[in-house]
């Protein structure tokens, strides 16, 4: 069965964060993409963290660097299977 709701956590070094859990519960980051490696990145963001996965028992779990002030704490990305069943859910 497929994974279906990601939570998408925003953290102030969402790097730190992830060290953080891995040494608590252990697992690993999988992808990490930084502002350096996106196209016309501004250069006070190039080592921001834009998207970091981080598995853990088959579980994965989104991070990004973001200023808390100005974004909620968390966000859930849903995987739906294709449009319909998307437009189905959101209706």
């Amino acid at each position: 069965m497929k994974q279906f709701i990601y939570p998408y956590i925003m953290f102030n070094d969402s790097q730190e964060a992830a060290e953080y859990y891995i040494s608590v519960f252990g697992g690993e980051v999988t992808y990490k993409m930084l502002g350096k490696d996106t196209p016309n990145c501004p250069e006070d963001q190039l080592e921001t963290v834009m998207h970091l996965q981080y598995k853990l028992n088959g579980y994965e779990f989104y991070f990004a660097d973001a200023n808390l002030k100005d974004y909620g704490r968390i966000h859930l990305h849903l995987d739906f299977d294709s449009l319909d069943e998307m437009k189905e859910a959101f209706n």
